[in-house]
């Protein structure tokens, strides 16, 4: 049986135009999902996706693991990791400290995990790998939101050119936009690419 594919399944999101930025309507969707502040590259902030993926990994895997039998699963491949980034207080980023980050980290999961069978995984994982963050991982909602996305191919540190595309495409179609917080989805793994061939989903949230 095939695993059920989120990045085509949600194509208008995780196969966003590197080219042209595009609103789309992103549906209900729940994540499994850490908050945190602080610098991206510091312990913390790395113990928080490896909890993540801990127990995200043991859900996929729960149809091979006779304690974790979830009702009506299905095999899925495992959604890339997101992040949700705003600053603290909503202090200006003035482009060194990155102190001022708050973020929450989260991959999505299918409607069939309950919050039974979360807390389920999370037990079994944590019993096997000592991490700290494990406690704070917990299951949340997002409700159904207006967002404008695009493609963003390069470093992290050149995003602001991708989000002044993006925002000059929301006022010449109408929109606005909500918030300084913008997401990100990671579509590559960042230990292991060059910084100059990441390709990462950006998104904030817009109104009319």
């Amino acid at each position: 049986m095939d695993k059920i594919d989120y990045k085509k399944v949600y194509s208008m999101l995780y196969k966003a135009s590197a080219k042209k930025a595009a609103v789309v309507d992103i549906p209900t969707l729940q994540f499994i999902a850490i908050r945190g502040e602080g610098e991206p590259g510091s312990d913390l902030f790395t113990q928080s996706i490896q909890a993540l993926y801990g127990i995200a990994y043991t859900i996929s895997m729960s149809h091979a693991n006779d304690d974790l039998q979830i009702p009506n699963f299905q095999r899925f491949v495992c959604p890339p990791l997101e992040g949700h980034w705003s600053t603290i207080n909503g202090a200006e980023y003035d482009g060194v400290d990155q102190s001022v980050f708050e973020w929450e980290l989260r991959i999505m999961m299918p409607e069939f995990v309950s919050e039974k069978y979360f807390e389920k995984a999370r037990s079994i994982v944590s019993a096997k790998k000592n991490n700290p963050k494990f406690d704070e991982v917990a299951l949340i909602t997002r409700e159904s939101k207006k967002h404008c996305v695009m493609m963003h191919i390069g470093s992290f540190d050149t995003e602001i050119k991708t989000f002044k595309t993006m925002e000059t495409y929301v006022k010449e179609n109408g929109y606005r936009r909500k918030s300084r917080d913008h997401e990100e989805i990671y579509l590559s793994d960042f230990r292991r690419v060059s910084s100059d061939k990441l390709k990462t989903v950006l998104a904030f949230e817009v109104g009319e």
